[in-house]
């Protein structure tokens, strides 16, 4: 007997993931998780509404929206710079300094010392008394040659930190003045004041005998008298007078 008959009716098969039978039907599997859409970037849409919405004052709006380019563009240290300001502006410090850092250093990176100098000059106005603004501005003026740049950019950082609690990121700053050009006035005369007031009065005295040995006029006044505060022997008070007579 032929088992294999045609019959009219439906087939019935049973799902195997529920135990529902389906009739006569050819069912797609259903996925158990739905894709997720990617977001549309238009950047140009997005820069104008940044654009617009900074123009309005709407910082937080501005910086939302020049986030979601960054989402897209990490590496574009244009946009880090003003994320950082907007950062800045609206009192997010920590998450400030971070962007401006990331920004000079992609700029580094890309070998743009010039790019990376003004996103610490910008930094420097949020930042005066962080450390690390000065010491790499001087780090970077130094690698365009730039020598007098790079000095007034440590001497700058001394005068931002100049609280005791900050004296050995601003000794720091001195020295490395003094190495780029030794028996500098004003660096050296501000590290042998600094030294001996933190516990290094002998390495001050010492600076500021080498200073006497190179100095005249008025400068060597002010070199004379510190030395005399720091020493009030009738020595170096006889010295002080005649400095402050003849300036030599």
């Amino acid at each position: 007997m032929n088992t294999n008959t045609w019959s009219p009716l439906p087939t019935r098969t049973s799902c195997t993931s529920c135990g529902a039978s389906t009739v006569g039907r050819n069912i797609a599997p259903v996925p158990i998780f739905k894709k997720q859409h990617t977001d549309e970037y238009d950047r140009e849409a997005i820069l104008a509404a940044a654009a617009k919405a900074e123009k309005k004052g709407d910082l937080e709006q501005a910086l939302a929206e020049y986030r979601k380019v960054l989402r897209w563009e990490p590496e574009n240290a244009v946009l880090q710079v003003k994320a950082a300001t907007l950062l800045a502006l609206t009192d997010r410090l920590d998450e400030a300094w971070s962007s401006f850092r990331a920004a000079a250093s992609q700029h580094v990176k890309d070998g743009f010392f010039e790019k990376a100098i003004s996103v610490y000059t910008q930094a420097s106005a949020y930042f005066p008394k962080k450390f690390e603004v000065w010491d790499s501005l001087a780090d970077l003026y130094m690698k365009r040659e730039r020598k007098p740049d790079a000095l007034k950019a440590l001497l700058d950082g001394r005068h931002h930190l100049r609280e005791l609690e900050y004296h050995r990121q601003a000794t720091h700053l001195l020295r490395k003045a003094c190495e780029i050009e030794p028996w500098h006035y004003r660096a050296t005369y501000e590290l042998a004041r600094l030294l001996a007031r933190t516990g290094g009065r002998d390495q001050g005295m010492h600076l500021l005998v080498g200073l006497a040995a190179r100095n005249r006029g008025q400068r060597l006044r002010h070199v004379r008298a510190a030395l005399f505060r720091l020493s009030p022997t009738p020595r170096n008070a006889w010295r002080f007078l005649r400095a402050l007579v003849r300036g030599t």
